[in-house]
């Protein structure tokens, strides 16, 4: 007895999430398949689980069993939850991977038979694997996507700033760089540069530099730099490292999440700065932008 499956078992994937918790994020997964070609040798009914990975991570998986099939598309409906110490382990391969991922949702399928000679059935040359008295599963093809995130880009910025005491530019912040580097388990550190000129005629001091990076709400990391002068009409470019708590980035997610993969960063500068002998604070100054994802878009068999 042959099985007619020419075409594929897996019509359709889609994802989306569902419920957003500190704890773990889920994912609520659409399966439609066609059923037509079992249901015409009487299949009794199939079985789904999937796994998803991210960069080669494993972040979620879910199984239903015992699912009813029809002559028309059949809906699978499956719910999965990446928890928090998964979403670290992925984090550090994402930000040593360029602010890149790659998604991955293998899905894999049982057959419940009736009575039925293994042997004669092929599907496209992939024979079938004996699971139990009465089923065997096969591995349908993969859907794949990729995405990125722009969090070190939303940090950079081109944009100048003039800082004014009393009514006169006392410096200029010409740019800010960042970039990360190496993630480890437990931290990520973050390097800011930030590019300072001095239009005056005079030297200008600045004591307790520092900044916050700041995405929807949660401060990620900040950082200090050492005190420093700018001479007259001069330029410098000082920087530093910030480590960021790697559980900051899970709160960070969920927030991402909840508001439709949508984050908006800032970046706030504080310090004091010297002239003539005068101090003055030029705290509240910040830079901000924003970014978005699209992390189940474009998910392709393969």
């Amino acid at each position: 007895m042959e099985l007619p499956l020419d075409a594929p078992l897996v019509r359709r994937i889609t994802n989306d999430w569902g419920e957003i918790t500190d704890d773990y994020s889920e994912i609520r997964t659409r399966v439609v398949l066609d059923g037509a070609s079992l249901v015409d040798v009487h299949v009794k009914g199939v079985g789904l689980r999937y796994d998803a990975t991210m960069n080669g991570i494993e972040v979620a998986r879910s199984q239903k069993k015992g699912v009813s099939l029809n002559r028309r598309n059949t809906t699978i409906h499956l719910n999965a939850r990446i928890h928090r110490d998964r979403l670290l382990e992925w984090w550090r391969t994402h930000v040593n991977n360029g602010e890149r991922t790659d998604l991955v949702i293998r899905p894999h399928l049982t057959v419940d038979l009736p009575s039925v000679d293994l042997s004669a059935i092929d599907f496209a040359g992939v024979l079938p694997t004996r699971t139990g008295v009465d089923s065997f599963s096969v591995e349908t093809p993969n859907y794949t996507s990729g995405f990125t995130t722009s969090i070190a880009d939303s940090v950079r910025t081109r944009e100048a700033m003039r800082v004014k005491v009393l009514g006169k530019t006392v410096f200029a912040v010409q740019n800010v760089d960042a970039w990360w580097g190496t993630a480890d388990d437990d931290e990520t550190p973050l390097d800011v540069r930030v590019s300072l000129r001095n239009p005056n005629p005079f030297a200008v001091g600045f004591e307790d530099l520092g900044y916050t990076v700041n995405m929807n709400g949660i401060d990620l990391s900040d950082g200090t730099v050492d005190d420093f002068t700018l001479p007259a009409r001069g330029s410098k470019t000082v920087g530093s490292r910030a480590v960021l708590d790697n559980q900051r980035i899970a709160d960070w997610w969920a927030s991402h999440l909840r508001r439709d993969e949508r984050t908006s960063t800032e970046i706030t500068f504080d310090g004091t700065v010297t002239a003539l002998g005068l101090s003055r604070d030029v705290g509240g100054r910040s830079y901000t932008d924003s970014f978005e994802t699209d992390l189940f878009a474009g998910g392709l068999p393969s």
